[in-house]
């Protein structure tokens, strides 16, 4: 569309972002893991390019905790899987007023990566019978299973109903918990 409207400096924009995540899908199309800021700029773009196609239907941010690894690995499509799903499920048919919020932070003991959202909740996602399989979720969980199977401690993720004061549902929290010197295949263990 802003092509045809011959928005130049938009199309522009637009097609490096595109570009970029193709680039980047390509690029680590064999390998389970890569460097927290390559998921990081993997998924801005994505929200950036979510944000034309919504309309601007919702806001984002991403916080990092001063000190973090940049470079520590963390699973490919973590973050962009439930980014997704908040978009999709919680975001869209909420239909204003979205925010997806991207926390990375330290525990001591390794990283949680938050993803939360203001949207309509899962329950509420369930009952309008929103056009999933699940298979998303479904896909994740089979990938930590075969990420932990060699690993002591495992990667873990929780999911958090939100609700406002009234008690009505105002969202879904996820967190992921990466284990400090969690190995992936094909790196040395405890980098």
């Amino acid at each position: 569309s802003a092509i045809l409207q011959k928005r130049n400096e938009e199309s522009y924009d637009l097609l490096m972002k595109f570009s970029k995540l193709i680039r980047t899908t390509i690029n680590s199309a064999n390998v389970l893991s890569r460097p927290l800021k390559e998921e990081l700029d993997f998924v801005k773009n994505y929200l950036d390019l979510q944000r034309i196609r919504h309309e601007d239907l919702f806001d984002y941010n991403i916080q990092t905790d001063p000190g973090i690894n940049m470079f520590q690995p963390v699973p490919k499509m973590i973050l962009q899987t439930y980014v997704e799903n908040s978009l999709r499920h919680g975001l869209v048919p909420k239909k204003r007023e979205g925010r997806i919020s991207i926390l990375v932070k330290s525990t001591g003991k390794g990283i949680v990566l938050t993803v939360e959202d203001n949207g309509i909740g899962r329950e509420q996602a369930k009952s309008n019978g929103t056009l999933s399989t699940g298979v998303g979720l479904s896909i994740i969980g089979q990938y930590y299973a075969l990420l932990n199977h060699d690993n002591e401690r495992p990667i873990t993720e929780t999911f958090t109903d939100l609700y406002d004061e009234e008690g009505k549902a105002a969202g879904t929290r996820v967190e992921v918990f990466i284990p400090e010197g969690f190995g992936f295949p094909g790196e040395a263990h405890g980098k």
